[in-house]
């Protein structure tokens, strides 16, 4: 199990992407973390994330995946995200 970073601009005005909202939380564990960046619990690698995330997006939208390292203790957010979320990191990385 390793954690994941997403984050995406959706470009598309008034569009619906709860499809895509939908699939990050099937990961095992997820955390909301900004409004369009996620930390995601999963087995699967950052190219399996990407494959499953682009066909619910817009061909204009962008998407980042990367694998963090659970190792490094060394990672900062601002109270304002709330306890939940810093909860969230500090238990899983």
């Amino acid at each position: 199990m390793s954690i994941h970073l997403i984050s995406y601009d959706l470009v598309a005005p008034g569009r619906d992407y709860s499809s895509l909202i939908k699939k990050i939380k099937t990961a095992d564990g997820w955390c909301h973390v900004l409004e369009s960046t996620w930390l995601v619990k999963t087995d699967k690698t950052a190219s399996q994330i990407y494959s499953l995330l682009t066909p619910l997006m817009d061909s204009n939208d962008k998407l980042f995946v990367a694998r963090i390292d659970q190792t490094n203790k060394d990672w900062y957010v601002t109270n304002t995200v709330g306890q939940t979320v810093i909860d969230w990191i500090r238990w899983n990385l």
